[in-house]
């Protein structure tokens, strides 16, 4: 894996371009409430923007094979073993500084949990 700051640009594009973007899933019946006040104060969802193009779509799909083809997608699976949903709405820049951080495998010099040395979204809270 490279690691150089070419690594860490390309990391970062392909980090808040998945990001960004969010993946289509479906929830069983039993695990969605039902609700009869939608409220417009609150959202479950949005639909992305006509320029750009849903990670898991048919195009998405395409889009990532010819990337994969072409080698140009490694990072990517760096980046996915290290996936995190952020901790709070406002910590998306942070929730990516951690996954690129410990994507580079880059040791944080402080204990996370028990014994395990990680970046989390905590260690950049001041």
């Amino acid at each position: 894996v490279r690691r150089g700051p070419l690594a860490v640009a390309i990391a970062i594009d392909i980090v808040m371009g998945l990001t960004s973007r969010g993946a289509s899933a479906s929830a069983s019946p039993a695990c969605v409430k039902k609700k009869e006040d939608k409220s417009d104060s609150t959202f479950y969802r949005r639909e992305l923007p006509l320029t750009c193009v849903a990670f898991s779509s048919v195009k998405g799909r395409a889009l990532f094979e010819k990337a994969l083809e072409k080698r140009l997608a490694e990072p990517y699976f760096v980046l996915a073993e290290q996936f995190r949903t952020q901790d709070e709405p406002a910590y998306c820049g942070l929730a990516t500084l951690v996954m690129v951080l410990n994507a580079l495998a880059i040791d944080p010099g402080r204990v996370w949990k028990g014994v395990w040395r990680w970046f989390d979204e905590e260690c950049g809270k001041g």
